[in-house]
């Protein structure tokens, strides 16, 4: 076996073991086969145990014994081999690592769980902090590379990956050996119905989306719909049939009894004509003008209610 197919346990837990009057360690680790240098070199039973250790919710900084044993059941079962004991273990900031040597004979296929205890500072008591079992994960293979947690992608669909990363603009390619940069050329665009483009930029096309209204409706009526193919629905704006005209504007003053003309609205009536809705102020009444014609030089008055105080805010709607 070489170094590129060592194996890798993995231990990750956080075992928490509360005794009375005393901040007890928790833990949370992992464990690699050490790799052998020379490629063909048989690898080894040693393997090494990195862990972090954290005592009252905070990274542990100092020197502490840590105990390890090998069993088979993650509840009283055999010990397996003699238990080690690392003394002089220097943790910083949490984390540490040690090297354990059970013998290749107890890693024969089957399950198997490690115990650990601590003593944190070296020399108190130790802290049983339970059993754990150690899975084995392959290191990688195919497109991946390294060994976990620290892989990485080496290849695409079994080809070789350049090391080298993409720049700005460049895509990975193949060059006939291996995956690497190069110049994005081979992207192109082209523009669709209604679109426009130039020099990579999308616009609408508005000559095109206005050409589907291919009719229109005659003077007094509007464009209720639109149909598919472009030809529209009219329906009159009077019934009365009144030709409108564009007028030049005019200013016109339809009433001036009293205090008038606050809150207005005004809509165009059944007969082509305006409608206005006001507030006689001096009166407290709703009143109406309809304009006599299409400029509205001139318009019939009409009061709708004077009981009371009315006529604020009004709106006219045509239905």
């Amino acid at each position: 076996m070489n170094a590129k197919r060592c194996l890798l346990f993995i231990f990750s837990a956080v075992l928490i073991v509360v005794l009375t009057g005393a901040s007890v360690p928790s833990l949370a680790g992992e464990l690699h086969l050490q790799e052998s240098e020379a490629e063909g070199t048989p690898l080894g039973s040693a393997f090494t145990y990195q862990g972090r250790l954290t005592q009252g919710g905070l990274p542990y900084t100092g020197t502490c014994e840590v105990g390890f044993g090998l069993w088979d059941a993650p509840e009283a079962g055999i010990l397996l081999a003699d238990p080690l004991e690392v003394t002089g273990v220097g943790v910083d900031q949490g984390r540490f690592a040690v090297t354990l040597d059970f013998g290749l004979q107890v890693f024969n296929g089957e399950r198997r769980w490690l115990e650990i205890e601590v003593s944190c500072p070296s020399g108190g008591e130790y802290s049983l902090l339970g059993r754990q079992e150690i899975t084995a994960v392959p290191d990688g293979t195919g497109d991946l590379g390294g060994i976990y947690p620290n892989m990485s992608v080496v290849g695409l669909q079994n080809q070789p990956l350049a090391s080298t990363a993409p720049g700005s603009g460049q895509v990975l390619k193949w060059d006939g050996t291996q995956w690497a940069p190069g110049a994005d050329q081979d992207t192109t665009f082209e523009e669709g119905d209604g679109l426009n483009l130039s020099a990579g930029t999308f616009s609408a096309d508005t000559a095109y989306l206005q050409r589907r209204v291919s009719s229109s409706c005659t003077e007094g009526s509007s464009i209720r719909q639109i149909n598919e193919d472009g030809t529209v629905v009219c329906e009159a704006v009077s019934s009365n049939s009144v030709s409108f005209v564009p007028q030049d504007n005019a200013i016109s003053t339809l009433d001036s009894d009293g205090y008038v003309g606050e809150y207005t609205s005004i809509t165009v009536g059944a007969d082509g004509l305006g409608l206005v809705s006001y507030f006689d102020d001096t009166n407290s009444a709703l009143k109406v003008a309809h304009c006599d014609n299409l400029q509205c030089s001139s318009a019939t008055k009409y009061t709708l209610d004077s009981t009371g105080n009315v006529g604020r805010e009004t709106s006219l709607e045509r239905v």
